[in-house]
């Protein structure tokens, strides 16, 4: 059973991976160690006799949300009836993983160390809050956990020498027959832990793939992705849509190649790493394509695994210094400067030739990417509508030809028919479904999505009866507000959003849609922020101030709700700095 019990709560795989990165090290002092478990597995009522040291690696969604299969974990710890003695014999250590770009930031492990110390458990290490936005630091803090663990457990601070090469996750065993490969996709995984915690992989097919930005324009494209579910899939506004990627057919005949790598060759693959992205049996061409993330950013962890396989002595010394705390500067520039890929690093380092179970638990494997939904279940029924930027850019490196992000490249590729695996989960933002006042929204860019979605399905749900309560408060505003049935719209007062882009010409994101909704008054507002269009640059942050006395009184007088999207930074902290101003109420 082991000294030592991993509990892991992700939503798109992060958490389990950084489980199995503090899992492995110890199997070489535990043979007999289990594999990191998922919260979702677990039964909370067994904490109160677990003998062993319980190790919690878990995710922050959103602003400041639980993941999903920690839910029901998490519900049962806050049972009022627990006493403070509840977990008096469990001793524990947390491991959070979050952004800080939020400000909430690691809001899920902060939380769960909290409601076990107020339930009498013993806290043996100081808990470690990952930082997405830090992945240097990141790396340090971990490293820094690792060896007090090790210290902790076995009164050791290394796991093993650099020369050392732990046991593979993985088991390979090559299977005669002819593997039945498809060109569109491949034979995802049913099961709930290919990467999001919940539920199976759904299919979808493209229906179009069109450009919502001027392509004249360097370096923005905007592409707004239709899909239609292969089988009936129901969401509500504000969801997620988790888009499982393939790497590019060119980066996997380059590994391929690379790694004397017989893609054709059908495999079976057992183990007690994280479930693969494909099924077993399949070709090796199919787990480079599905499996292994070919462009993602090599991490120091991944420097120091790979200087165990250099054969050659300088390399393997070139490798465990870029692994090293006084190598972390060289590795920024290396990996993070100058944009070197996964697959890049073994370029460089040509004596590191692991063989296919060893490169399975080398490689990270290719996680889900998540979007906003924009399109609603209603207005299009069988569809699920995708609003994605495609990443560009160039690195320092000479003789490199443009780098574009492994999502960014599968869903500008996509063509009709084609097929994508996806997974649509509850997303943070909570639109109201019964009548209240005013709904600001903020969203700038393809932050748009969310609110696109709440637009259209708003005006097209079935009618419904107002009830007397708010028929007698709003029927002096709105005379088409009877008692007979009436479009779920006319509930809301007034429908206000915020959207920026940088010119309206480039990329006005979904201009004639919002433009209609206004002019029909289905939208009450839409204020715009162009923020390249003047010499001084003007953000919805900015739009907001502008507009901070009506504002002001929607959100004292009239109860709105005020939702933003888009991506974390200044943005959203401004919008939020507003909506708390001491003197808010003095604006009215």
């Amino acid at each position: 059973m082991g000294s030592c019990l991993i509990l892991y709560a992700t939503q798109s795989g992060d958490a389990e991976d950084m489980a199995v990165r503090i899992w492995s090290p110890l199997r070489c002092f535990e043979d007999s160690l289990g594999p990191p478990v998922s919260m979702g597995e677990y039964k909370p009522a067994a904490l109160a006799q677990e003998g062993r040291l319980v190790l919690f690696v878990v995710s922050t969604t959103g602003d400041g949300v639980v993941p999903d299969e920690m839910k029901i974990f998490w519900r049962i710890l806050l049972n009022k009836n627990l006493s403070n003695t509840a977990l008096a014999d469990l001793r524990y250590c947390v491991v959070g993983l979050g952004d800080s770009g939020y400000d909430l930031f690691n809001a899920a492990a902060r939380k769960l160390d909290k409601r076990l110390l107020s339930l009498g458990a013993t806290q043996c290490l100081q808990p470690v809050l990952c930082d997405a936005a830090d992945p240097v630091a990141t790396d340090k803090a971990m490293g820094e956990f690792q060896s007090s663990l090790l210290k902790l457990l076995y009164g050791q601070t290394s796991d093993t020498s650099p020369e050392t090469i732990p046991p593979p996750l993985y088991a390979v065993k090559a299977t005669p027959g002819v593997n039945n490969e498809s060109t569109a996709t491949m034979k995802w995984s049913s099961t709930a832990s290919a990467g999001v915690s919940a539920g199976r992989l759904s299919m979808a097919s493209v229906i179009s793939n069109t450009g919502l930005s001027d392509p004249s324009v360097e370096g923005r494209d905007v592409r707004h992705v239709k899909l239609k579910t292969i089988e009936p899939t129901d969401y509500s506004p504000g969801d997620v849509v988790y888009i499982y990627p393939r790497n590019p057919s060119q980066a996997v005949e380059s590994f391929l190649d690379m790694m004397n790598l017989d893609g054709h060759q059908v495999v079976e693959i057992e183990g007690q790493g994280p479930s693969l992205n494909v099924n077993s049996p399949c070709s090796i061409r199919e787990i480079v394509y599905g499996h292994m993330d070919l462009l993602g950013t090599p991490s120091r962890r991944f420097m120091e695994k790979l200087s165990a396989y250099a054969v050659e002595e300088r390399e393997r010394e070139r490798l465990s210094y870029l692994a090293s705390e006084e190598g972390s500067g060289e590795l920024y520039q290396y990996a993070v400067s100058e944009s070197r890929s996964t697959a890049l690093v073994f370029r460089d380092f040509p004596s590191v030739r692991p063989g296919l179970s060893d490169l399975l638990g080398l490689v990270p494997r290719l996680r889900p990417r998540a979007f906003s939904i924009a399109s609603s279940a209603r207005a299009t029924p069988g569809e699920v509508h995708i609003c994605a930027a495609i990443v560009r850019y160039r690195t320092s490196l000479p003789n490199l030809p443009e780098r574009v992000g492994l999502c960014s490249a599968f869903l500008s590729q996509l063509d009709p028919n084609d097929l994508v695996p996806f997974r649509v989960t509850r997303g943070t933002l909570n639109f109201p479904t019964e009548p209240c006042g005013p709904v600001i929204m903020v969203g700038p860019g393809t932050g748009i999505a969310p609110f696109r979605a709440f637009l259209l399905h708003s005006n097209r749900v079935d009618t419904v009866r107002l009830p007397n309560l708010y028929q007698s408060r709003y029927k002096n505003d709105d005379p088409f507000l009877t008692d007979a049935p009436f479009p779920f719209s006319s509930i809301f007062q007034k429908f206000k959003l915020f959207f920026g882009c940088r010119r309206e010409a480039e990329d006005f994101l979904f201009k004639e849609e919002l433009n209609s909704l206004e002019s029909s008054g289905r939208l009450s507002l839409l204020v715009t922020a162009f923020s390249r269009e003047q010499r001084q640059k003007v953000y919805v942050q900015d739009k907001i101030a502008s507009h901070s006395t009506e504002l002001a009184s929607v959100l004292v007088h009239d109860n709105a709700r005020i939702y933003v999207a888009g991506a974390a930074g200044a943005m959203p902290k401004a919008v939020r700095a507003f909506v708390r101003a001491p003197d808010l109420m003095q604006t009215t």
